[in-house]
């Protein structure tokens, strides 16, 4: 693995650990676009153990001996998710807002996919029948572009409360709220199309940075104690840090080639 890879899967796990502290502060779970109902039996333990996943997912992805295992303990935690996420979409599926709260979910399963089949290569393991040097990593890149349009088409239809979030020293604030949508929609594209899909990637790694820094820090800033504002700045970090590790795991720029996993 590279340095470059070696940095973004750094930033993905340490993303993971924040969460999971955040989990542990407020007693609820770190992913707040998809809230468990207060009525939910032992919501608060589950919480906790939610919390936990991510704790042990995050710390073992720091080191190279553990992330096999943590890879295998965080996805099937995303794929869990999904799940949840799956049945609010069928129950109101014009709803844009449910299919963009998967997309930025199944961008962290797709990350955590990439690893776990970097993982399972330089451990020279025989890999499950879907899991190989082109196949599974291709299948976890294309899916990668796909969930990005979603997020993108998100800046259009929720056009005011993305303006909203722009900051207000920045000039014409619809147009980077449109902006920054097309891009979002534009990089899925050009990553399903092999147009320098690890350049693009990237770019959308380093656009998701750029929101952490310009949005969400400074809302974390102006009220520390609020959850809204550190579980919006972490998620946004990892989500960032996984278009980063995607990227890593990209050609650089042949149109039409098979998706390749450094190992």
């Amino acid at each position: 693995m590279n340095r470059n890879s070696e940095a973004a899967t750094f930033v993905f796990a340490v993303a993971f650990i924040c969460l999971s502290i955040l989990g542990f502060v407020y007693h609820d779970f770190a992913l707040q676009w998809q809230p468990v109902p207060d009525t939910f039996p032992w919501r608060t333990g589950f919480a906790y153990a939610s919390a936990l996943v991510l704790l042990i997912g995050g710390t073992g992805l720091l080191f190279e001996r553990t992330r096999k295992i943590a890879t295998q303990l965080i996805f099937p935690y995303m794929l869990l998710w999904l799940l949840l996420k799956v049945r609010l979409i069928v129950a109101t599926p014009s709803s844009e807002g449910r299919w963009m709260g998967f997309s930025e979910i199944a961008v962290l399963a797709t990350a955590d996919w990439i690893l776990l089949v970097q993982s399972r290569l330089r451990a020279q393991q025989l890999p499950l029948e879907f899991i190989d040097r082109i196949g599974s990593a291709h299948i976890a890149q294309i899916a990668f572009g796909i969930f990005l349009i979603p997020v993108g088409l998100s800046h259009f239809i929720y056009l005011e409360q993305t303006v909203a979030l722009v900051p207000t020293w920045l000039p014409a604030r619809a147009f980077w709220a449109y902006l920054t949508g097309a891009f979002h929609a534009a990089a899925g594209v050009a990553v399903l199309s092999s147009i320098y899909p690890r350049r693009v990637a990237r770019l959308e790694a380093a656009m998701l940075g750029a929101f952490a820094l310009l949005v969400w820090i400074p809302k974390v800033i102006a009220a520390p104690t609020a959850q809204l504002g550190w579980s919006a700045l972490l998620i946004t970090m990892a989500i960032g840090a996984g278009a980063w590790v995607m990227a890593e795991s990209m050609p650089p720029w042949r149109r039409n080639q098979k998706a390749f996993v450094t190992a």
